[in-house]
């Protein structure tokens, strides 16, 4: 896992440099059932370590989950334990780093390669999100032409509810009566 993280580092210049500045700190990073502990070098990468972490930055589920949907996580979702100015200073580190495959591409198999795959890759981004809004908008319209049947506000339900009590009701006091007058 360290060489993973440490490709992302050198891929973000600038978060290496931030790392750096806490040079020789432990820290442990726990996400779905897997942990790594790790100690900063000086040149801003991550080495295994020994001892116990300083600061302990867990990913609840929720977190995990909005990350593969391509959601933030909020407050709730990260749990920073231990030496709680550490862990944030390094939250937003972790969190800001991010892959750039054109450059791996251009790497290993050279510019117009990456060049055809960033390319390609606005092209599904583009297509992706017109098919997102095709769907919103095909399942728009038919909510709008048949809200009456499909989907109702709880602010206009709530009158209806309270309408239909209030018929039955009635209709039990009617019976009530009309069984009187009957005896």
């Amino acid at each position: 896992m360290y060489p993973i993280l440490n490709h992302l580092i050198a891929q973000n210049p600038e978060t290496r440099s931030a790392l750096a500045a806490h040079s020789g700190r432990r820290f442990e990073l726990a996400a779905a059932g897997w942990r790594l502990c790790a100690v900063i070098s000086e040149e801003g990468y991550l080495a295994a370590a020994q001892g116990d972490p300083e600061a302990v930055l867990r990913f609840r589920n929720s977190a995990v989950q909005k990350v593969l949907q391509g959601q933030t996580p909020g407050v709730g979702d990260i749990e920073v334990a231990g030496d709680h100015a550490l862990g944030m200073a390094l939250l937003p580190l972790i969190g800001g780093l991010r892959y750039h495959a054109a450059q791996d591409i251009r790497r290993l198999f050279g510019e117009a390669a990456a060049e055809q795959a960033q390319t390609a890759g606005r092209q599904i981004r583009s297509d992706w999100v017109d098919v997102k809004q095709g769907v919103f908008d095909s399942v728009s319209d038919y909510v709008r032409r048949h809200d009456d049947t499909l989907a109702v506000h709880r602010d206009t339900f709530a009158p209806f509810a309270e309408a239909v009590e209030t018929l039955r009701d009635d209709a039990a006091r009617l019976e009530a009566r009309l069984k009187r007058l009957a005896r």
